[in-house]
């Protein structure tokens, strides 16, 4: 099979080892599978090497026009920051242009050089998140490509003021078009329910939780936090695993402990686990 994939992002974080790990681990080795990124995308950066050793997998890049990755741009511009707010109002055109672009990036950079294509996998934050793995997808959907999926890793976002007829009208063509919204837990279902206007008699929303993949040889089977951290048999081990940044609620774990009675201190060890901005 022809599989493209599209992911567009900023950061890093727990999609890109989501990505990186099912695609180590693919099951069918004789597929090939066409990962096509934002040329902005850091969690590509910090994957890239490990992307580019898996023989199955082709990694192109392209500059997304996006609503997402053009309203970053004119932030990190000293003249743009004071305008981006305009892009908010003009956003069914952004859509529309970015649509055409990834068209015709599929029809000219993949088809014409890996024949056609068997499926199309868009790997997203939230939803909708990154806009462009919406456009992508549309994109897919008009050039004929039957099997479209989507795949969500964090809870869906309410619509924007004003523009919530727009997103309602992306919300019910997917509905339409795709085959599935994969989410990666039941929480994160429910805010697609709860949160946006998909059908969900019209469209699969299946829960596939994130795998691990197989054992890593470098690091040893008898590794033992508690032991790394020389906490008593008594005491319990509260961890938390992801990128330190401040969305990701290690505050809130925190204050919460902060919060518990001076007994209850005594008996637990916090550990985090993962690396963020200096700051």
């Amino acid at each position: 099979m022809n599989i493209l994939m599209y992911w567009e992002q900023e950061s890093w974080g727990g999609v890109d080892t989501h990505l990186l790990t099912l695609l180590k681990f693919w099951p069918e080795k004789s597929d090939k599978i066409i990962l096509v990124v934002n040329t902005e995308n850091n969690g590509f950066k910090r994957i890239k090497a490990e992307l580019e050793d898996i023989k199955y997998v082709v990694c192109l890049e392209v500059r997304s026009i996006s609503q997402n990755q053009l309203i970053n741009r004119c932030r990190n511009n000293f003249i743009l920051k004071f305008f981006y707010p305009i892009l908010h109002f003009i956003q069914p055109i952004i859509f529309i242009l970015c649509v055409k672009k990834f068209k015709n990036f599929i029809k000219k950079t993949i088809i014409k050089k890996y024949g056609p294509i068997d499926l199309y996998v868009g790997n997203n934050g939230s939803y909708p998140g990154a806009w462009g793995t919406l456009c992508f997808a549309e994109s897919a959907v008009s050039l004929g490509i039957k099997g479209t999926v989507l795949i969500v890793h964090h809870a869906a976002t309410k619509p924007l003021p004003f523009m919530d007829w727009f997103e309602k009208i992306i919300d019910r063509r997917l509905s339409k078009s795709l085959l599935a919204i994969i989410s990666v837990s039941k929480a994160t279902r429910e805010t697609l329910i709860n949160f946006r206007f998909l059908k969900p008699e019209l469209i699969n929303l299946p829960v596939i939780h994130n795998q691990t993949g197989e054992n890593n040889p470098n690091i040893k089977d008898n590794l033992r936090v508690r032991d790394l951290i020389s906490a008593q048999d008594n005491e319990k081990i509260v961890g938390i695993v992801g990128r330190v940044s401040s969305y990701k609620g290690h505050a809130d774990l925190l204050f919460g402990l902060a919060r518990t009675g001076n007994q209850i201190k005594k008996k637990i060890r916090i550990v985090i686990i993962g690396d963020g901005p200096e700051e």
